[in-house]
């Protein structure tokens, strides 16, 4: 088997179908209370009055205007370094428990490792080749409604992008996929486990320096602020 070249996380791409497997952003929150309440006046919908007990602290979930679901988070244990509102702690995929398996043999043929299993069930933090954080593979909490396949993977949906330098090694990892050019080189669209959307993105020597995305030496994951905006993520739990 070759060994697929390094990848990292791109960017992601933003609207969605409620309920139904996805990928998914965490905004870190200073006070949960307070941040909730100020976005509530802004007209942000939360799918709970209060707040749900996560492996790393407090969360509330909420859509976007997209109808996209995604989480604000305040980390209640451990040391947490300053930082200024708004803040990604996180992103991953969401997914029915069943396609745990599935998800975790996927992403461990394209490089990436289990970090922990502490908070397994329902959270696995999924980190680079060593061991830096990447991103999250959530099961449902208790609480949470179930999360079904999507019916259709073709929908719109968050879609986390990958970089990679070899998209034929990412091929025999991962399988079939649609592949074509686009502006900055050539992408492969791929169905996970789950119907969620993910793509792998070569891109062209001139756009790499264009890029703050860029090609690095190991797996490497950048999580998303925006469709542009790209940054390293604190770590996952």
């Amino acid at each position: 088997m070759r060994r697929v070249p390094p990848i990292e996380l791109a960017e992601g791409r933003f609207a969605a179908v409620p309920e139904e497997a996805r990928s998914a952003i965490a905004f870190q929150a200073l006070d949960i209370h307070a941040t909730a309440r100020r976005l509530r006046e802004l007209g942000v919908v939360f799918l709970s009055d209060e707040p749900i007990r996560v492996g790393v602290g407090l969360a509330l979930r909420f859509r976007d205007p997209f109808g996209n679901i995604h989480a604000l988070l305040q980390q209640t244990i451990g040391e947490v370094a300053p930082f200024e509102e708004p803040e990604v702690y996180n992103s991953g995929f969401k997914r029915p428990d069943s396609d745990t398996p599935a998800l975790r043999r996927m992403f461990a043929g394209l490089g990436f490792v289990v970090r922990s299993e502490r908070y397994y069930p329902p959270s696995l933090p999924i980190g680079h080749g060593d061991g830096s954080f990447a991103f999250m593979l959530h099961e449902n909490e208790p609480e949470e409604p179930e999360v079904r396949a999507r019916s259709q993977p073709e929908s719109a949906a968050v879609s986390l992008i990958f970089t990679a330098a070899d998209l034929a090694a990412v091929q025999q990892q991962v399988g079939s996929g649609r592949e074509d050019a686009f502006a900055l080189g050539r992408r492969m669209r791929v169905t996970a486990p789950s119907g969620v959307p993910v793509e792998f993105w070569r891109l062209t020597p001139d756009a790499r320096t264009r890029s703050p995305t860029g090609q690095v030496s190991k797996p490497s994951v950048r999580q998303p602020t925006g469709r542009h905006a790209r940054r390293r993520a604190p770590g996952g739990g």
